[in-house]
């Protein structure tokens, strides 16, 4: 292990950043103040001989054992199934276990030692020795992912393959075992996932409003803040002065807050206890299969039980929070059912309370609770309903049952009483009525034309653009099988049919989970079972959020992007509050991460301070007006999202008496570290803020640019665009490194990790224009050797199924189609995808929604001012069709080609631009007024 990349892990241990579990919060205190003790008496105590020989030790043989995880597949992102099969495996290796016992051995005789050389080492060991056994006792909390209960298991079926013909329809042929097989269901807030069981199934469901509340301290959201202005000017003075390492303690001690942002929460399950009459013995049941149309948003599970067929249909109203479940049987048998909520609990106070409610109702309500109760949690209350047909309904003692039916409907609703005003005083809704009126409007309307209309409106957004990549392509094998095979292909092997089919999971699963009126996608969309999910299934600004809406724009999605502008607005009371009171800033400061209570102060994690994630958000508004050409909406609502962080990044800036221009910061580059000794290798010269890292010149970059273009869009001249204007021919540029890569920081440092998966310091080509292979070429042969380093080895990005996407992207931009197809299968390789398709690196999305920006990046570019058909189109991909994509401009773009070459082109104009439109060398202008349409050959021309 390279031994500055050690040091940095050391540092991070010794300042309590939780690498793998958050510790428990009664020993939290103790463990820091026995890091600070320990960090201080090594410092007093490094020329005592014995210290210094056991610390070599030590270095040695973590770098041994880092270097074997490493060789057993693990990686900083490593999902938390990944890291316990990794680690069960090492520890029945005898050369690990052996390296283990010397470094603990090593660590206590230099704990032994310092605690005798320094008393106030010896005390902190003291107390965090009487704290831990108090805590020790708890146990590990148990996950709470669901699972379909055992039924009478796969014996009882007769293996069936339906035909299917649209790549659109996933399918399986057994019921989903676990959550990583269901399918998801959603209408933008209320979203589920369908199991498809036989005797047992499950329905487990989720409202994007129901999270736990921050364990931030009350005194800090509901008072002023603290003014840091002081502590960010000792900081800039210390990273001007080469001292990084100092500006992070500042940063560290001074700067950051270590809270719970709160967690995204499962709603709950509804359970399903089914009897087809008779016990079921072998081959019973034939023609079973279950599937996921993502053209109409309807889960299907069907099969035959002694000659009566059996269709189960379970999908979510478009217009309000109502799950439907229809069960039908056809060929005279009938069917019983018992009913039951069920939601998870690990502790008392989280415990939902069930009921029955009348003839034909079960409740299900309680409050989101953390580890501990408070006053400002969320409540929540979901009320179902069942009918049917030739059966009797009945409910009692919270169990819902139906029985000897040949038809039922199930409606499922579910509310909370969450505050988007101010989530911290929740509302004093009557949840229980309001769950009441959502089941009467929707069983008023009947379950065929809910349907009817969930449909309508789900294909009206879903059924704009297509894909074919090839000939001759089936829909032959289930979706589990086909994922299996993926994972062995060669990298020459592809699957058209899966790249197609992943191309239409993301974008069904960011339509499915953010709409206008619903939340942002968080990092799991609106589907978790988990009460800790990973990273809290939170919003994470440094890559995670704005990923998920890369697509939305780009792949004819443009109202599904709104959902992200909201939760700027949001943010804006709080982070305006930390602007100014902490930063003495204007604008508004958004924090890397947070939940829905939309806490602002800066938290820990991260590892460092990070105010770009805001700016970024940011310059997502002007790439909706390029493409949707929506002027009132920029007028009314985004323009002044947009100018709150110009005017952020404005004030952000400093000049840096190192070279006279304007830099920002602190700041550093998600999520890695620098030395800067010249020879790169550890010692004290590490840092990890900077003050005007490339990325965050980037991003400014960008937004100022985005402001300019849309003050002239609205003809507003006033201060602001005249400061920007100031400020912008002084912004310091990114610039090339000694070694031809694009340089990361603002000076020529060493990477700690030159592979991280984290490609930060190349924002300006992607998501960014500010760098194109039409304005750039040195930039670019820059960017195209960082990509050869941080790709070159099986660790890092390499293994990260985000980074994956990213990469695709980049080598998009470079018109490299056959690298970026190499990273579309990579994905498949490192089983970056669960069975279900959705994301498996801590089961989140972000890569789903990423993968159809990808593909389009691929078919047709619009950055640079000209429209590029088929610009990075790989040789895999010889013949295909796309239709429905659309162009900065406003212009919707269709495109067939054969044999790798253009056969025809349609364009249609939603606005009065004109655009220059290019394939390969030819280049051609066309004007069409909103609303026309031209159709070219593959010469461009009519």
């Amino acid at each position: 292990m390279n031994m500055f990349r050690l040091l940095v892990l050391q540092l991070m241990l010794c300042v309590g950043v939780p690498l793998f579990a958050q510790v428990e919060s009664d020993i939290a205190k103790a463990r820091k103040a026995s890091s600070a003790a320990y960090s201080a008496a090594l410092g007093r105590h490094q020329s005592d001989e014995t210290v210094a020989l056991l610390r070599v030790d030590i270095v040695r043989l973590n770098g041994e054992m880092r270097a074997a995880q490493e060789a057993s597949g693990l990686t900083s992102d490593s999902s938390p199934d990944e890291r316990t099969a990794i680690f069960k495996k090492l520890k029945s290796d005898d050369a690990y276990k052996k390296v283990v016992a010397e470094r603990d051995d090593a660590q206590r005789k230099l704990n032994e030692h310092l605690a005798g050389l320094d008393p106030e080492y010896k005390a902190a060991m003291a107390a965090l020795d009487k704290a831990v056994p108090q805590s020790a006792q708890k146990k590990r909390l148990p996950k709470t992912q669901t699972k379909l209960e055992p039924d009478s298991g796969r014996s009882v079926y007769q293996e069936h393959t339906p035909v299917i013909e649209k790549a659109t329809t996933l399918w399986f042929q057994y019921p989903a075992k676990s959550w990583l097989e269901a399918l998801p269901i959603g209408n933008g807030s209320f979203g589920a996932m369908t199991f498809g069981g036989l005797t047992k199934d499950v329905v487990q469901f989720n409202h994007d409003t129901l999270w736990t509340p921050p364990n931030l301290p009350e005194e800090i959201f509901d008072r002023a803040y603290p003014d840091k202005r002081e502590e960010v000017e000792k900081i800039r003075k210390l990273i001007f002065e080469g001292k990084a390492r100092e500006a992070h303690e500042v940063v560290r001690n001074d700067l950051l807050e270590k809270y719970d942002v709160g967690s995204y929460q499962p709603f709950g399950e509804l359970l399903f206890d089914y009897s087809f009459g008779d016990p079921l013995k072998k081959s019973d049941v034939s023609k079973y299969h279950r599937q996921l149309d993502l053209e109409t948003g309807v889960s299907m599970t069907t099969f035959e039980i002694n000659g009566t067929t059996y269709v189960r249909e379970v999908f979510v109203a478009h217009d309000s929070d109502v799950i439907v479940v229809r069960m039908r049987a056809t060929g005279g048998g009938t069917f019983s059912a018992d009913m039951s909520y069920f939601r998870p609990a690990h502790y008392e106070h989280q415990k939902p309370e069930v009921t029955s409610s009348g003839k034909n109702l079960i409740s299900l309500s309680g409050k989101a609770h953390g580890e501990d109760e408070t006053d400002y949690a969320t409540s929540y209350q979901s009320l179902a309903v069942a009918t049917s047909k030739g059966g009797e309904v009945n409910s009692e003692d919270g169990v819902l049952t139906v029985r000897d039916a040949t038809e039922m409907t199930v409606y499922l609703s579910g509310v909370t009483n969450y505050n988007p005003e101010n989530p911290f005083k929740p509302l004093g809704s009557d949840l229980h009525e309001e769950c009441l009126a959502l089941l009467k409007a929707a069983s008023g309307r009947g379950a065929e034309q809910v349907k009817a209309d969930s449909v309508n409106a789900h294909h009206e957004i879903f059924g704009r653009v297509d894909i074919v990549l090839g000939t001759d392509l089936k829909n032959d094998m289930s979706l589990d099988a086909r994922v299996r095979a993926s994972r062995e292909l060669t990298e020459q092997e592809h699957d058209p049919l899966l790249t197609m089919q992943l191309f239409h999971m993301g974008r069904y699963l960011l339509m499915t989970s953010s709409r206008p009126g619903s939340m942002a996608a968080n990092l799991r969309g609106i589907w978790n079972s988990e009460l800790r999910p990973s990273w809290n299934s939170d919003y994470h600004h440094d890559i995670n959020v704005q990923m998920s809406y890369w697509a939305a724009e780009v792949t004819n999605m443009t109202e599904c992007h709104r959902p992200l502008f909201d939760l700027l607005k949001m943010a804006k009371p709080r982070g305006e509050r930390v602007a100014s009171e902490m930063f003495g800033a204007r604008g508004v400061f958004l924090p890397l991460l947070h939940g829905i209570y939309m806490t602002a102060y800066p938290p820990t994690p991260p590892a460092a301070m990070w105010a770009m994630g805001g700016p970024w958000n940011a310059t997502h508004i002007m790439e909706h007006y390029r493409f949707a050409g929506d002027k009132e909406y920029l007028r009314d609502v985004s323009y002044d999202l947009l100018k709150d962080y110009v005017l952020f990044c404005l004030d952000w800036l400093v000049e840096d008496p190192r070279t006279g221009k304007l830099v920002g910061g602190p700041d550093y580059s998600p999520e890695t570290a620098f030395s800067t000794r010249p020879d790169g290798q550890k010692g004290d010269g590490w840092g990890l803020e900077d003050m005007g890292c490339a990325m965050d010149q980037q991003i400014i970059w960008q937004v100022f640019t985005d402001y300019l273009e849309a003050s002239a869009i609205l003809g507003i001249e006033d201060s602001v665009a005249e400061e920007v204007r100031t400020a912008m021919p002084r912004l310091a540029q990114t610039r090339i490194g000694a070694d031809g890569t694009i340089m990361e920081w603002s000076e020529d440092y060493g990477s700690s990790e030159p592979d991280h998966r984290h490609i930060s310091h190349m924002w300006g080509f992607y998501p960014g224009n500010q760098y194109h292979v039409d304005n750039a070429p040195k930039m670019l042969e820059a960017g195209k050797k960082t990509l050869d380093i941080r790709t070159d080895t099986e660790r890092a990005g390499k293994k990260v199924s985000w980074s994956n996407l990213y990469y695709i992207n980049f080598y998009a931009r470079f018109g490299m189609g056959d690298q970026s197809l190499y990273w579309i299968n990579n994905l498949n390789r490192i089983r970056g995808f669960n069975m279900n398709l959705m994301g498996s690196q801590g089961q989140v999305q972000d890569c789903n929604y990423g993968y159809p920006s990808g593909i389009a990046e691929m078919l047709l570019q619009s950055h640079t001012g000209e429209i590029k058909l088929l610009p990075a189109l790989p040789s895999a991909w010889a013949d295909g069709s796309v239709r429905g994509l659309i162009a900065r401009g406003g212009f919707e773009i269709s495109m067939k080609w054969e044999d790798g070459k253009l056969v025809d082109a349609s364009i249609l104009s939603k606005s009065d631009n004109t655009c220059s439109l290019r394939y390969k060398d030819k280049v051609i202008l066309v004007n069409l007024k909103k609303g026309e349409a031209v159709r070219l050959n593959g010469q461009l021309s009519l």
